[in-house]
């Protein structure tokens, strides 16, 4: 059972946020420039739940922190490329974080929810330091699986992967 997306308008959506509607789940789209940099994403618009945050949808916008609820399960290719983000809230239910994410960007650290899968160079070009850039899978109970690498966030271009990682979930280091 498919529903044609339906386009919203700002002002129909809190004045910030232009989205489609599909199968009953809002993929947000764009985000209007004039609303405020510290941005907490709303787990639903009009009683309909947000589950994507779309392809390059908070692009170069100045935004300072980022709060994005339990629901959204994924986070589309360069979503929040090109900010001033300082800080990143991830709700438990992200499942995908999709390439250059959250590049370009003023990180310092990241954490990310169990089973998460992360993007090639989701999160360079950061404030990441290199010795804190290994993202390593966290477990249902919300510790760390240092045998498990999915990601890297540092910007350097000799990665050597520590020999306590017996799996590497990466299709490709940037």
């Amino acid at each position: 059972n498919t529903t044609s997306a339906l386009e919203i308008t700002k002002k129909e959506a809190d004045e910030c946020y232009i989205y489609t509607v599909s199968n009953g789940k809002i993929t947000i789209n764009e985000y209007d420039e004039s609303c405020p940099k510290d941005v907490e994403i709303p787990a639903t618009i009009g009683g309909i739940p947000v589950t994507v945050i779309g392809t390059y949808a908070f692009k170069g916008l100045n935004l300072t922190t980022v709060k994005i609820p339990d629901g959204v399960v994924t986070i589309e290719s360069g979503a929040f490329r090109g900010n001033k983000i300082t800080d990143v809230k991830i709700g438990s239910t992200v499942k995908s974080i999709g390439s250059i994410a959250f590049q370009n960007n003023l990180l310092t650290s990241i954490s990310l929810p169990a089973g998460v899968t992360v993007g090639a160079g989701a999160f360079t070009n950061n404030n990441i330091p290199d010795a804190h850039a290994m993202i390593y899978k966290m477990n249902s109970d919300g510790t760390y699986d240092y045998s498990v690498l999915i990601g890297y966030a540092g910007d350097s271009k000799d990665v050597v992967i520590p020999e306590k990682v017996n799996g590497v979930a990466l299709k490709k280091i940037e």
